[in-house]
């Protein structure tokens, strides 16, 4: 068998089920496999690790991994031939992003940090290892009416049952379930973008971790 959470498989059937429009957005260590793994194939080379990806653009992946607007000064020296990563949504049309998670990957947290809290991005899917953003307009539109998450439309039985079912070892999918709900609650601090509500919401992501860790934990 096959790991679901350490190859980006869930994506991939969201993508094959959804089909979103316009290109997609994912960084280095999934690009290749997503696109493999999508039926048809998506229209990612331009944005992917894939040898048809000129060194610019994949300079222009990295950096929106680490510094998506632009501000870190040790990366400007990049910033004459890249831009922004909101300015690359409109140039490129991008109106997916897919953030995908195995264990222990920690590199794209700027990027996941910037979506949690922008007005423009909606997330549509969570699953064991990843995090499924659109672009909130006309397009996406459709599917964020259909997928939107909210708090009260999260279900924790069955984030937890999508985990189990992700590997072979259920306690260790369980696991990554919960890091990745932890991952949620963390990017929803932000300093501009606080307020009783957004403390409300990271209480009850931090609770749905607690819960699915305590099932890894009774289950091994």
């Amino acid at each position: 068998g096959c790991s679901r959470f350490m190859l980006p498989l869930e994506a991939a059937d969201w993508i094959d089920k959804h089909k979103p429009a316009g290109h997609i957005y994912t960084p280095f260590d999934s690009s290749s496999n997503l696109m493999y793994f999508t039926h048809p194939h998506q229209d990612m080379p331009r944005l992917s690790n894939t040898w048809a990806c000129p060194p610019y653009l994949m300079t222009q992946c990295l950096l929106w991994e680490l510094d998506p607007d632009g501000n870190k000064e040790f990366l400007f020296r990049f910033r004459e031939f890249t831009v922004p990563f909101d300015e690359g949504v409109r140039k490129h049309d991008i109106q997916t992003v897919v953030l995908h998670y195995p264990f222990g990957v920690r590199q794209h947290t700027p990027l996941l940090n910037k979506l949690a809290v922008s007005a423009e991005w909606v997330l549509v899917d969570m699953g064991p290892s990843h995090f499924i953003f659109i672009h909130r307009n006309d397009r996406g539109l459709p599917l964020i009416l259909q997928d939107g998450i909210l708090d009260s439309r999260f279900n924790v039985d069955d984030f937890a049952a999508r985990c189990a079912a992700a590997d072979p070892v259920p306690w260790y999918a369980l696991n990554q379930g919960a890091e990745i709900l932890m991952k949620w609650a963390d990017a929803l601090q932000d300093p501009h973008n606080g307020g009783e509500e957004i403390s409300r919401s990271r209480l009850a992501w931090l609770d749905h971790a607690a819960a699915v860790y305590k099932r890894a934990l009774d289950m091994n």
